[in-house]
């Protein structure tokens, strides 16, 4: 008897962006999974037939109702909208909505009804307008999972890379490199990266600094903090190396060569693989007790009501999904 597939839960974010779309658009292609998808039915069948896309939408009461998905019907777990959306324009009644998907989608992951989370944009400035402080899926996960170390982990056939810091002002990243964090985030990268197949990942550390530093000329954190805590490392995995200046550290020799760099800051990192393979990663979270990936976009709400949106990075994080939720199937098995 074949191995049951994995099962995923979609949350379909901010129903006035371009999440709804992007996941009917990735479903209607087919993924080797059973695929939830968390929202409104009404609203998300009215889209299937503005798209007129072949899609039946069936709502169902339970995950384990989730059939694999042939690019034919969309299960969805209901839940009703605040007030009815219009594609482009936020609501700020509807921000519960939005967390309440998130919610149960989590507590669907811990009580392990489903083996993985993907998650579709939500926009933080209209959430950050209700009773709680939103600044960004990894960190509400991380908080909802009561886990201390989390990492944001950007993945493309490219290149995969990683974050010590996440969503800190400029001004406040140098005093969160500390020797703890970084330990931290190599350890959560090491174990992240053997739980997608990788045994002894090449970590790249890139250094914080112009130049990583120049021997203390461009600033002290990577001599004084960075390397030591790489060298530390290099005990329990010796393939971490570093810290790398990150303006030479992805030429062709270095990409080849290199399972994961982690940069220190968001706009370090993030911006070089956008370039390089924007529409094509998926956000991935390492840290947590289930596999959560996410697009690389946002919400776009200034073509949301055009319906244009590519569902190539929702495809791309759907498969990450597939394929990590295959490799944790497997392992809890045995």
């Amino acid at each position: 008897m074949p191995e049951q597939l994995p099962a995923i839960a979609i949350t379909s974010g901010e129903p006035a962006g371009i999440g709804p779309e992007v996941t009917l658009k990735a479903l209607s292609n087919g993924t080797a999974a059973r695929v939830a998808v968390l929202g409104d039915a009404n609203w998300l069948d009215s889209l299937i037939k503005k798209l007129n896309l072949s899609l039946n939408v069936k709502v169902i009461q339970d995950i384990s109702q989730a059939e694999p998905n042939d690019g034919t019907t969309v299960f969805v777990l209901h839940h009703p909208v605040v007030k009815t959306p219009r594609l482009g324009q936020l609501d700020a009644d509807n921000s519960s909505y939005v967390l309440q998907l998130l919610d149960q989608a989590h507590q669907l992951a811990m009580t392990k009804k489903v083996d993985a989370i993907v998650t579709a944009p939500v926009h933080k400035g209209i959430l950050n307008q209700g009773a709680q402080t939103f600044s960004g899926h990894t960190e509400y996960f991380a908080a909802a999972a009561g886990v201390e170390q989390v990492v944001m982990m950007l993945a493309s056939e490219q290149m995969r890379m990683a974050l010590v810091t996440t969503h800190l002002p400029l001004r406040d990243v140098p005093s969160a490199i500390t020797p703890q964090r970084i330990n931290r985030v190599l350890s959560v990268c090491h174990q992240g990266l053997q739980a997608l197949g990788i045994e002894q990942p090449r970590i790249r550390v890139l250094g914080l600094n112009p130049h990583a530093g120049e021997q203390g000329h461009l600033g002290h954190e990577d001599d004084a903090i960075i390397a030591p805590c790489i060298q530390q490392f290099q005990q329990i995995l010796p393939t971490a190396t570093g810290p790398y200046p990150a303006d030479t550290a992805y030429s062709k020799e270095m990409l080849a060569t290199t399972d994961l760099y982690l940069a220190m800051y968001h706009d370090q990192g993030l911006p070089v693989i956008k370039f390089a393979s924007f529409g094509q990663c998926a956000n991935v979270t390492l840290g947590l007790p289930y596999v959560r990936t996410s697009v690389d976009h946002g919400t776009a709400l200034n073509i949301a009501d055009q319906l244009i949106a590519s569902e190539s990075s929702m495809s791309y994080a759907l498969q990450f999904a597939a394929h990590s939720a295959t490799g944790h199937h497997h392992k809890a098995a045995k």
